[in-house]
């Protein structure tokens, strides 16, 4: 077991935060001390390639040796960790609806999650907040989050299996926004815009008023920088770390790495701006106070300076350590400048654990999260009579027999006051059936209404779906529908791509959305216009309604 402990002084309680990324392992162990926190141990394990492919785990038993040789290494045999989940399975949403009170909001929050989730209820665990509105005074802001049963329960065998038990779970751009607060970034009005820079995803976080606003994923990180690299300058992927974040190139190479990056810094931003256009906004008010860099890229060349003249922002590298204290020989030679914000997940994930979250959203199955349970304290019989033999036993009846009386004049007492509120409560049974009976009629009313506006809102989440997976040069020109529009509909599409690869990453993209099926190429073509040469493509597929 973890001990934080330090001579006679009472053992400190530990967080202790799991990155598990797609191609490094992070742990981050913080220690809380009064008001302020201590990293205490930290671990960064690159993975095998291709252990986790898109965010899904393709080599199980990898990540467990890893993981396992962490926890031994460590000491952290049976300790309790909050670990993130991340990828196609999981939804993070921020909704504005009509103003309600609690009961009423509890009755309406699964319809609002089966409108803005594409899953079954069933099929995932999900959680809400209700955060502070940024809308008029009859409207309320949610903070809708869910995930797959079946991607929670992967990553719980495997945290157990490497000798670990479960202590929470986070999403990655909330536990982002606990490691940010806790170091002062996101004071203040106004909006900031954090861009975590992972391997295989740049994570795009808006937050408004120091709270989650809107996030999004663009499949453009440091895999894609690597491989560029790989490809034009014949490097192993090992030798394109150290060129990403400063190594330096000889010669015309290095030149020709500028060129790469910059090519790809070009693709990033034309993706983000599309997604986030109060950044390129020419309206001053509209444009975010703060844009801020993490992840384990947010040190490749050029990239800062890159983000700093396209929106003509300043744009600084967050760095998740600093409020924190810790032991300078902690990191030995290592740089924590360039680490630390490689750490800024498990550091966020660690704070949750320690009760230091802005958002608590409970991902946990049922059966993991912790009932806390009142401590009694309990005397026996034997340690009683000891005591009070030298006092004498008599004296001891005679106090517990006064005691008792009282307490059972007592108890009377508030049985008839009791009996009274029955007659009471039994007096407006008969009016309150009336209600009841009022608001069963209602309900059948309000079913019948959602059965009727099911269909639209699965024309909403079809059109809302393509526009998530579409690629950056690819479009639609005519898109056609054919079914009952309930259970399932069959799309037909014609669009054009800038590339051919491009009609291959849409039918890809496509065919793993949770909500499409059965993608079919019919036709693709060279096309020349005026303005040059474009593919053509013609592909049919099926969307299946799973709105219950």
């Amino acid at each position: 077991m973890l001990n934080l402990s330090f001579g006679k002084k009472k053992k400190k309680r530990a967080g202790i935060g799991l990155d598990l990324g797609s191609r490094y392992i992070k742990l981050a162990v913080l220690e809380k001390r009064g008001s302020s926190f201590e990293l205490k141990k930290y671990a960064i394990e690159e993975l095998p390639a291709e252990a986790v492919v898109g965010k899904e785990i393709m080599d199980r038993q990898a990540i467990i040796d890893k993981l396992s040789a962490l926890v031994e290494q460590h000491g952290l045999e049976n300790e309790a960790v909050t670990f993130n989940v991340a990828g196609k399975g999981v939804i993070l949403r921020r909704i504005t609806v009509p103003k309600q009170d609690q009961k009423a909001l509890a009755e309406s929050i699964e319809r609002y999650l089966t409108e803005n989730i594409p899953f079954d209820l069933a099929d995932v665990i999900w959680d809400y907040k209700v955060l502070p509105s940024t809308g008029t005074e009859e409207e309320m802001d949610l903070l809708l989050a869910a995930v797959r049963n079946d991607m929670v329960y992967s990553l719980i065998d495997i945290v157990k299996e490497s000798g670990l038990q479960v202590g929470g779970i986070d999403i990655d751009p909330i536990a982002i926004e606990h490691a940010l607060a806790v170091n002062e970034y996101l004071e203040g009005e106004g909006d900031v815009v954090v861009f975590h820079v992972g391997y295989e995803n740049t994570e795009v976080v808006m937050f408004r008023d120091g709270l989650f606003y809107a996030y999004r994923d663009i499949p453009i990180a440091t895999k894609v920088y690597s491989e560029a690299l790989m490809r034009y300058l014949d490097i192993t992927f090992d030798r394109t770390i150290p060129v990403l974040i400063g190594a330096e190139v000889e010669g015309s190479e290095y030149e020709e790495m500028l060129g790469i990056i910059r090519s790809i810094n070009e693709r990033l931003v034309d993706q983000i701006d599309r997604l986030f256009p109060t950044l390129i906004s020419p309206d001053e008010l509209e444009k975010p106070r703060a844009i801020y860099l993490t992840g384990g890229g947010a040190w490749i060349v050029t990239l800062r300076d890159f983000l700093q003249d396209h929106y003509q922002l300043a744009v600084d590298i967050a760095d998740p350590l600093l409020q924190l204290s810790y032991d300078t020989e902690l990191f030995g030679d290592e740089d924590t400048q360039k680490l630390g914000p490689m750490l800024t997940i498990a550091i966020g994930l660690a704070l949750k654990q320690l009760g230091n979250a802005t958002i608590d959203l409970a991902l946990s199955p049922v059966e993991e999260r912790k009932v806390e349970e009142k401590k009694g304290v309990k005397i026996g019989l034997k340690p009683v009579i000891g005591v009070l033999a030298g006092a004498g036993l008599a004296a001891y009846i005679g106090l517990t027999y006064m005691s008792q009386t009282a307490k059972i004049k007592e108890l009377e007492a508030e049985k008839l006051e009791t009996q009274n509120k029955i007659a009471e409560l039994k007096r407006k049974v008969k009016e309150l059936q009336i209600f009841e009976d009022k608001k069963r009629e209602v309900e059948a009313k309000l079913q019948v209404i959602h059965e009727v506006a099911r269909g639209r809102f699965f024309q909403v989440k079809i059109l809302d779906e393509l526009n998530r997976v579409l690629p950056d040069g690819v479009w639609i020109k005519t898109l056609k529908e054919s079914g009952d529009g309930e259970s399932s509909v069959t799309i037909t599409l014609e669009g054009g791509a800038v590339q051919p690869f491009g009609v291959t990453e849409f039918m890809r993209s496509l065919e793993d959305s949770p909500l499409f099926s059965n993608v079919e190429l019919i036709s693709v073509q060279e096309e020349k216009t005026e303005e040059g040469v474009y593919t053509s493509f013609q592909m049919k597929f099926t969307a299946v309604n799973n709105v219950k």
